[in-house]
């Protein structure tokens, strides 16, 4: 199959839903199957290209081919256990949501989006285990459950109370990514780099090791984990079960080991 456009290719009629006075949200509905390519640049051209455009999907599905978003923010919704083995691309901004006990698994590329969210209800999973290469944040929302199992070129990740974020091996993300958390981040038995961790109260669980220049460990941190060289400050109470190496530690506040 080729290049088809969503427009035509669902059967779905957007010209009423133009607006331009605000936003235009678009909704579909029903699970997205393709082994092809589906171009939806062209909803941001024209009158939408003021506009702040945002499409619903329910669902992933399929063995292969891309989904070019465009401009266009995102958000798939997806409520039964899948894989989807296309490329998903954009530069607005994609959002992920995994619900009662689905796991989405994405084999492929993300590529270029701005931003990209994984969301839920607490009891799906989206498995990243194609190598993205976008640069713009990962932001693990409450509820949210986010599995790396390939590559990520994400600049920021940011665990929200709540969220958690897992490694399946080593080496998942890139050294330079800055790193808060305020839920859960689970290394299980992986050794990962990155440039910065931050703490909020988070808890950084698994056997393995986290290394990064800096660690800030702010009150209600809990370390499960081991921490790399570097330098650790603390502030309030923080525990800490695993080792550290070495490094400045800067304490203020309850440190225990």
């Amino acid at each position: 199959m080729g290049e088809e456009s969503l427009q035509g290719g669902l059967g779905v009629d957007l010209g009423g839903l133009v607006d331009d006075e605000r936003g235009v949200d678009v909704t579909v509905t029903g699970t997205l199957d393709t082994d092809g390519d589906i171009l939806v640049d062209n909803l941001t051209t024209g009158a939408l290209a003021e506009d702040t455009a945002t499409l619903g999907l329910s669902g992933l599905d399929g063995s292969g081919g891309s989904l070019s978003f465009g401009a266009l923010d995102v958000t798939i919704d997806q409520t039964a256990t899948s894989t989807f083995g296309g490329n998903l691309d954009g530069t607005g901004n994609l959002t992920l949501n995994a619900t009662g006990s689905a796991t989405l698994t994405s084999t492929g590329v993300l590529g270029n989006f701005a931003s990209v969210t994984i969301g839920g209800d607490g009891t799906g999973t989206v498995d990243l285990a194609g190598d993205s290469t976008y640069t713009g944040g990962t932001t693990v929302a409450t509820g949210g459950s986010v599995l790396f199992t390939g590559t990520s070129q994400s600049a920021t990740l940011d665990i929200a109370t709540g969220g958690t974020a897992t490694l399946a091996s080593s080496d998942r993300l890139v050294d330079t990514a800055v790193v808060t958390n305020a839920g859960t981040f689970d290394l299980g038995g992986s050794t990962e780099t990155v440039a910065a961790y931050t703490s909020n109260g988070g808890t950084l669980s698994g056997t393995g090791t986290l290394t990064a220049a800096t660690y800030a460990l702010n009150d209600g941190t809990t370390i499960d984990a081991n921490l790399g060289d570097g330098a650790v400050t603390t502030a309030g109470t923080v525990v800490v079960n695993g080792d550290i190496g070495d490094g400045t530690v800067i304490v203020s506040g309850g440190l225990s080991f």
